[in-house]
């Protein structure tokens, strides 16, 4: 997000009493199995654990920011979301989401 809207929406959020917006990266995981719901469910899964996550938290970001897609196989899901960069950063793909899309 460019510095003049991330102000802008700094400023919006204090003005609801929430001292800094989350600084977050996109990344996607594939998930797979026997059909798309245990693929979806196998995505989350191993988002979640990698991150040190919620497997809820992991849905609703993905829901809200993101996208959970079809695979061209049966049985195979993509998992995309904005992660938070210190969870990034705690397991050092923080770098390598910020070469592939610039700070967050």
């Amino acid at each position: 997000m460019p510095r003049r809207e991330r102000e802008s929406a700094n400023e919006i959020a204090r003005s609801y009493g929430v001292e800094a917006l989350e600084s977050n990266l996109p990344i996607s995981f594939i998930g797979a199995g026997k059909d798309l719901n245990v693929a979806i469910d196998n995505g989350l899964q191993r988002a979640a654990d990698l991150l040190q996550m919620s497997v809820p938290d992991v849905k609703n970001r993905a829901t809200i920011l993101g996208g959970i897609e079809i695979g061209r196989s049966p049985g195979v899901a993509r998992i995309t979301f904005r992660a938070p960069t210190a969870a990034l950063e705690r397991v050092g793909l923080r770098g390598f989401a910020e070469e592939m899309y610039g700070s967050g």
